[in-house]
């Protein structure tokens, strides 16, 4: 069993020092009569007494448990979607335009040539005739065709120039205008040069027939415009 200790009563007043020393009576508690008495620093005693009757500082507790988190705040509503607008009325259609003047008839059979101050190309070509041919009775089968078109009536102006491109022909090629005892020949194709060229002027008759010196009844008519020649 631990031993005893008596400090010797001091004055209630006294002041003391670390350096102050007590005398300290120990005895034995199986031997309550045998004593020791020792001497400490009032330092000492303070070391001692905390240690022994004080005990050491404690320990750290165990950290508190850590609060519950608060629950996270409701999503707001997301808001509805905005109707989408109706498709507006279709505009009214547009009345209908007038309509253009009529175009040339090529089944008639004339066509119309702008001016110009360079050579008018004509191409020529053969080719069957059709049953609206003038000369459809005609025991020949082919007949010419003035670019594209079938043994077409043409119109040639005064101050013209015109040119045929026969390069393409097997039958001669001519042109004819009127003369005392009927139709003689005008300007013939010489064959080589694959063309046959016009000019027109006042003292170019009004009325001319392009056909082939070859074969008859090939071609059509030629109306001039301005000749003082008839």
């Amino acid at each position: 069993m631990a031993d005893g200790i008596k400090i010797r009563e001091l004055e209630s007043k006294t002041i003391l020092d670390d350096a102050d020393v007590f005398v300290v009576d120990s005895f034995d508690q199986t031997t309550p009569t045998g004593t020791l008495t020792q001497q400490v620093t009032y330092e000492d005693l303070k070391t001692q007494l905390g240690t022994d009757i004080g005990g050491g500082a404690g320990g750290n507790g165990d950290p508190g448990a850590t609060g519950f988190t608060g629950s996270t705040g409701l999503t707001g509503f997301t808001g509805s979607t905005g109707f989408t607008g109706s498709i507006g009325l279709t505009g009214f259609t547009g009345s209908t335009g007038p309509a253009g003047p009529a175009g040339i008839d090529t089944n008639q059979g004339y066509t119309l040539i702008a001016p110009s101050k360079t050579p008018v190309i004509l191409t020529v070509t053969e080719a069957p005739r059709t049953a609206d041919n003038r000369f459809s009775s005609s025991s020949n089968v082919n007949c010419f065709y003035i670019n594209g078109i079938e043994a077409p009536l043409i119109t040639l102006a005064v101050g013209k120039t015109y040119r045929f491109d026969t390069s393409e022909l097997t039958s001669a090629f001519d042109l004819y205008q009127k003369g005392l005892s009927g139709y003689v020949p005008f300007i013939l194709e010489d064959g080589s040069s694959n063309f046959l060229e016009i000019v027109v002027d006042e003292t170019t008759r009004d009325h001319i027939i392009y056909d082939s010196s070859e074969t008859p009844d090939m071609g059509s008519n030629i109306d001039v415009i301005g000749s003082n020649t008839y």
